[in-house]
């Protein structure tokens, strides 16, 4: 039997339109656009709908896109949005456009996303020693690891999303991940992350003797290049891969490879990176924004490779790296282009599979 529950809706418009079922069996209900909106490709736009609701305690509302629209490529870049029992303010849906073309308009009176009713438990957080949780199986693996649970089948990249890590931490786990990949403990992986600021210097720079300026903290790494500068605003991506495939048979295979599956990547926001003879990495209107440098044992790489979207003024452009002049590395932000963190991990995620083949 179906829990029955009542929700109240308001119109703050008198051109706003009732949430509407399309069948007696539907789970959601379809929100309608207060007024015609353009959805802009790289940016998050809030879709109005003119009405406000009051949901029961104890339930939560769940704004999910119509796959209708997401086929054409408008989506919602929180995944699900959720309005809570006790939000009075007007529904608005947030999207985001990664279609073709620049934009897309939603009309006025368009049906824009759908809304579907849960339960939300009574939850009490209780703290308890390490040892006193359950053991399960799967233990601490995450970020995509519960799929080789499943039978025999198992993911060919794993993906972790691990948000800001000190630099330090990150080569620390980054030799460790090589070396299960080189046991086959561990499928490929990938992972996502942003540094606190902190200017890398390799064997170039220091066989040359150039240091970035003092008021820079620096750390010395063993792959190859001169100076990069990692830190807010910057999206770092550190592939542990073992690449074995027939186009992957050198190391410059393998870079033009990553500067592809970037490039595929900024294409799906609207932005053209393409290569530049000066230096490789993947170049923006004469600037670059993603540099690449890896470490390989046993044809496992580790290390790999950075994209600046909004990086703090100057920080980026005062800094001569990998023997280029000053201002030529730049975010995309200078150049013009507003995007975020979570559209470029989702659009590298989108063009990963047909540009790594994984």
């Amino acid at each position: 039997m179906r829990t029955e529950i009542r929700v109240k809706f308001a119109k703050l418009s008198q051109e706003a339109c009732l949430p509407t079922q399309g069948s007696a069996q539907a789970a959601g209900w379809d929100l309608y656009a207060l007024e015609e909106t353009t959805v802009v490709k790289g940016a998050s736009v809030m879709i109005p709908t003119g009405l406000a609701c009051a949901i029961p305690e104890g339930w939560e509302g769940q704004i999910r896109c119509r796959s209708s629209l997401g086929k054409k490529g408008m989506i919602l870049p929180n995944g699900v949005g959720t309005i809570d029992s006790d939000y009075r303010g007007e529904l608005k849906v947030l999207a985001t456009w990664i279609g073709e073309g620049d934009s897309f308009t939603v009309g006025k009176g368009e049906r824009v996303a759908q809304m579907l009713f849960a339960p939300v438990p009574l939850v009490h957080v209780e703290e308890v020693a390490l040892d006193e949780l359950e053991s399960t199986e799967r233990g601490e693996g995450g970020f995509g690891s519960s799929a080789q649970y499943r039978g025999t089948s198992k993911p060919s990249v794993y993906i972790r999303n691990l948000g800001i890590v000190e630099y330090t931490d990150a080569l620390e786990l980054m030799s460790t991940l090589q070396q299960q990949r080189i046991n086959n403990e561990i499928p490929d992986t990938i992972l996502f992350l942003e540094h606190p600021e902190i200017v890398t210097v390799g064997p170039r720079a220091r066989n040359d003797g150039i240091a970035p300026p003092s008021d820079y903290r620096s750390h010395p790494v063993d792959r190859g290049g001169g100076l990069t500068w990692h830190g807010p605003g910057q999206l770092v991506v550190y592939p542990i891969i073992h690449w074995n495939k027939e186009d992957e048979k050198s190391v410059a295979d393998i870079i033009t490879k990553i500067e592809s599956w970037v490039i595929a990547a900024l294409a799906t926001l609207g932005i053209e990176g393409y290569r530049d003879e000066r230096m490789q990495g993947v170049w923006v209107d004469d600037k670059k924004i993603c540099s690449i440098g890896l470490s390989f044992l046993r044809w496992v790489s580790r290390h790999g490779f950075t994209i600046n979207y909004n990086t703090p003024e100057g920080r980026v452009e005062n800094l001569a790296g990998c023997g280029l002049d000053e201002s030529t590395t730049t975010s995309l932000k200078v150049l013009g282009y507003a995007t975020s963190c979570e559209n470029i991990e989702a659009a590298l995620r989108h063009s990963m599979s047909n540009t790594l083949q994984r």
